[in-house]
């Protein structure tokens, strides 16, 4: 039997602007160059989706109060958003509006090289908190779905938003740092009545199943 420890547990009422100041340390992070990786999971219907999105715009207004402390101190802050889902274990670029299919981006490293990134910054009239939004709600909505008896229309797929955070000397164009946030909204592993589900989207449960309990084994492993 394993033990496990939380820094911060949220009860019902918790509001967004609660949750996201337990973690806004985890953007000076990826300002600041490291790796981060934001994990949203629960059952069909109990707002993962709702929590990445809220999180992603939480984010996006961090990002551009640290972009006017960079400009101020002479660097630009730039930022790519890339989103991506793992549907019946194939990864699909969500973000690829240049092409009628979808085409995989390679699993390489770094993988982020691979899949379409829309760049954002201050400066592009857009700024990066709408430009975060409109990524998101633009990958949502090609993001694979389905229905089950008795249930709504949901995800059956993990969708990861990443956001490529890049700080650049503005005399010299030197890197000075580049980091990562990623968001990934993990598909729910709700049991299926085998009497009414399709053959399809038992192979969706099974995947989404089979991919769960590797991430699991890896979380456990750590």
């Amino acid at each position: 039997r394993k033990a496990f420890f939380f820094d911060h547990v949220f009860g019902m009422l918790a509001s967004d602007d609660e949750v996201f100041a337990s973690m806004s340390v985890e953007v000076a992070a990826a300002v600041e160059g490291e790796a981060v990786c934001v994990l949203v999971y629960g059952a069909a219907g109990t707002g993962r989706t709702y929590n990445v999105a809220q999180l992603a715009a939480c984010t996006g207004h961090e990002l551009e109060r640290h972009a006017a402390c960079c400009e101020a101190g002479g660097m630009r802050l730039e930022v790519g958003v890339q989103v991506v889902e793992v549907y019946n274990e194939q990864v699909r670029d969500l973000l690829n509006v240049h092409s009628e299919e979808f085409l995989p981006p390679q699993l390489r490293t770094p993988a982020s090289a691979s899949a379409y990134t829309r760049t954002l910054s201050c400066t592009d009239g857009k700024g990066i908190l709408l430009g975060v939004n409109e990524a998101l709600r633009d990958g949502e909505a090609q993001r694979a779905t389905g229905s089950f008896p008795g249930q709504a229309r949901t995800a059956r797929s993990h969708l990861v938003l990443t956001l490529l955070v890049t700080v650049r000397d503005l005399a010299s164009g030197t890197i000075r740092t580049a980091g990562k946030l990623s968001f990934a909204d993990l598909a729910g592993s709700d049991r299926l009545p085998r009497n009414d589900a399709t053959p399809e989207q038992l192979r969706q449960a099974q995947h989404i199943g089979r991919s769960l309990g590797s991430l699991a084994d890896v979380i456990v492993a750590r």
